[in-house]
């Protein structure tokens, strides 16, 4: 057995049993199968292969829908069959580790951002770097930060590349905004609500009216949470930083101050709120933006789109495509892998976002260039690092992040503690993971 093989194991075993962690472990999730490192060894395509995909490639989903993708793919490979299936949320890792140990995985992996922490470490897709893929020149034409989620912790290797890229945003109603006597335009209300304060003000002035720009006391912290990660690629901690502070103290005012609408967006109760004039601002991905015309069509030209409040750019809604590394069809998959990426390329790659666009304004939005926004956004999205510790320190986030809420303690010595907590539970595994890595972090 190779070191890294044995690190491999030994970190797995640790993930599984959590004894490092001080939290308890939910053994529904043991076993969790898939640590096939023998995977690696697995012969891939020829080059000619690759260039003349043929037969019938699956593709995993985790969402209905998802066969739009097949017009796509034919376009270019019109002899090639591509069978979607779709497989529901919970458990979707679970169910495709499972898949891997039973030698029925599909042969392309629809996989959400939020899931990556689960699969991030293990030797399971294809190394999209190598030959015959030879995809760095495709991952150059994303942003380093689009690309950093797809990047493998152990060596830098490429084992994915994106399906789509979802910016955090908020939304807002303009003509509230306007009665109450607020900033109203796009980029001048971004500059307004950098300040924590005069979200405040803002929360203040439209309660008054009978509105919210919050949905819950939480808020503030789950924007927050869209910029961050829990560790970066040195596997440092990364959320002791003073925008994670401002927030837990934004949320402290707020619910202080009972300026909370309480209502779950998702709920009868919260689309109710998108179409009366009780919801003035709210965030979510930029995936949203086709939702919401849907949800509250009576109120076309009244919502715009704008940057996060409090001077922050996120993730929300993203996700990638992969290839199992047991594929009966690396070819197809390539095939697959390769036409979507460039399909998002156009939309959200470099020289997308370096253009100007010709797209008309987007009426439901107020003839807003939506577009030139979303631009801006992808452009300033900060890295993100899945790891497989994310669920643990989640955990340990969660609990007292939510009792800092009721307390008078300085945030920063909240967080300092949290830090602390987190890295003392998971610093043998943290250490495990480090062992691994024989490339130094991309940049």
């Amino acid at each position: 057995m190779t070191r890294s093989v044995w690190l491999s194991v030994c970190l797995m075993i640790a993930l599984l049993t959590g004894c490092s962690a001080g939290i308890e472990y939910d053994p529904v999730q043991t076993p969790i199968p898939g640590m096939a490192a023998a995977a690696r060894e697995e012969v891939g395509p020829s080059g000619d292969d690759i260039r003349h995909p043929t037969g019938k490639v699956s593709v995993w989903s985790y969402y209905a829908g998802a066969e739009w993708i097949v017009p796509v793919i034919q376009a270019e490979y019109p002899d090639l069959k591509v069978e979607v299936i779709t497989v529901p949320w919970d458990n979707y890792e679970e169910n495709y580790l499972t898949a891997i140990d039973h030698g029925n995985a599909p042969d392309v992996l629809l996989v959400d951002n939020n899931m990556l922490g689960k699969l991030v470490s293990l030797n399971i897709f294809e190394d999209l770097s190598a030959a015959p893929y030879n995809g760095e020149p495709l991952a150059r034409r994303f942003t380093a930060s689009t690309i950093s989620p797809f990047r493998s912790l152990t060596d830098n290797r490429l084992f994915a590349l994106p399906l789509d890229v979802g910016p955090g945003v908020a939304y807002y109603r303009r003509d509230l905004f306007l009665k109450a006597g607020l900033p109203a335009d796009p980029e001048e209300l971004g500059r307004f609500m950098e300040d924590p304060n005069n979200w405040l003000r803002a929360a203040l002035k439209l309660k008054q009216q009978g509105s919210w720009i919050a949905s819950s006391d939480w808020d503030p912290i789950w924007m927050t949470e869209y910029a961050s990660g829990f560790f970066d690629r040195s596997l440092d901690y990364a959320r002791d930083t003073s925008s994670f502070a401002a927030a837990i103290d934004l949320a402290r005012n707020i619910r202080k101050n009972g300026l909370a609408s309480g209502l779950d967006p998702y709920s009868e109760a919260g689309r109710a709120a998108l179409n009366d004039g009780k919801t003035a601002m709210f965030f979510n991905g930029w995936w949203y933006g086709n939702n919401l015309k849907t949800v509250a069509p009576d109120t076309s030209g009244l919502w715009r789109m704008m940057r996060l409040p409090l001077g922050l750019y996120g993730w929300a809604g993203s996700s990638g495509t992969a290839i199992s590394a047991s594929s009966r069809n690396k070819p197809g998959a390539w095939a697959v892998v390769n036409t979507l990426a460039k399909h998002i390329a156009d939309v959200a790659g470099n020289s997308a976002l370096k253009g100007t666009t010709t797209a008309p304004g987007d009426p439901y939005y107020g003839g807003q260039q939506t577009q030139t926004l979303y631009a801006d956004l992808v452009r300033h999205m900060p890295p993100f690092t899945p790891t497989p510790l994310d669920d643990k320190a989640k955990k340990i986030w969660a609990q007292f992040v939510g009792s800092a809420l009721d307390s008078d303690r300085d945030p920063n010595e909240t967080l300092d503690y949290i830090r602390q907590l987190t890295m003392d539970s998971l610093q043998s595994d943290l250490d495990l993971l480090k062992a691994e890595q024989i490339s130094p972090p991309s940049s």
